[in-house]
């Protein structure tokens, strides 16, 4: 279902797995970065389990989203052997891009002048939320910025096998759940509120015509991760719990981590 936006020449359009795919230094599996889906509090819980583990000495602070910062290993190829345990989380599409649009346009200035300069807008016009609907939805989920790509596409679902998959909206639980597969104990989530903008509380300001916008954009979204397309019911009714996916084509990505 995936495929038309996701499949190269090469497999998986590089993109969009540069953009997702974190590979642990020290143990193995792989963290699919989802932006604006909890991924600054996961990777602020993972490095500080890590650096408690003496792991990692990573300032969580200033180096927390740094491919380089010594929690992942991108010189190592991905599913080479297939054992890698893959895990994601993901987040309510109404809030999810109600968040990127008050974080991203609204709340920065500089993702709002690439938004203008991509689509020719002048200063004096406002991008209120509507017309930053219509525009995303002009754009080719693979060209989309990760804050506002469809998380279905920007996770790879049905190309990368995702062996645990939690939700923002569960996210204490998930989270707990997730430590004991990872470190066989519960460990601290460490929760970060810099980026936070109180989408869940502003969904009100959703209006019939941004609906249509959102489920259109968000359809794949909607279907696979079990929400309702409705900004009133917040957590999913059927989270599936893993995804299965082509191992064949994702061993074929090791390419991309070098």
């Amino acid at each position: 279902m995936m495929s038309n936006y996701l499949l190269t020449g090469h497999g998986i359009n590089k993109k969009v797995f540069i953009a997702a795919v974190r590979p642990f230094k020290y143990r193995r599996c792989i963290y699919l970065n989802n932006a604006k889906a909890g991924c600054t509090t996961i990777k602020r819980s993972l490095i500080s389990c890590e650096n408690e583990l003496g792991n990692t000495n990573i300032d969580i602070g200033l180096e927390m989203h740094s491919r380089t910062n010594g929690m992942f290993d991108f010189s190592r190829a991905a599913y080479q052997n297939g054992l890698d345990f893959v895990f994601t989380f993901v987040r309510n599409p109404f809030a999810r891009v109600l968040s990127a649009y008050l974080d991203n346009i609204v709340g920065n200035k500089d993702e709002c002048k690439r938004l203008r300069e991509i689509f020719n807008i002048s200063e004096e016009k406002d991008i209120d939320f509507t017309l930053f609907l219509e525009l995303i939805n002009e754009v080719d989920h693979a060209d989309d910025d990760p804050h506002w790509r469809p998380q279905s596409v920007g996770l790879m679902c049905g190309m990368m096998p995702i062996h645990y998959v939690g939700c923002v909206e569960n996210i204490n639980k998930d989270y707990d759940e997730l430590s004991q597969i990872l470190y066989n104990k519960s460990t601290p989530l460490v929760s970060h509120f810099t980026h936070s903008t109180n989408a869940l509380g502003k969904l009100e300001m959703i209006r019939k015509k941004e609906v249509s916008l959102i489920t259109r954009k968000y359809h794949d979204d909607f279907e696979l991760f079990g929400y309702l397309e409705s900004p009133g019911i917040q957590a999913p009714t059927t989270l599936p719990a893993s995804f299965s996916g082509n191992v064949d084509v994702a061993r074929s990505m090791g390419e991309f981590l070098k």
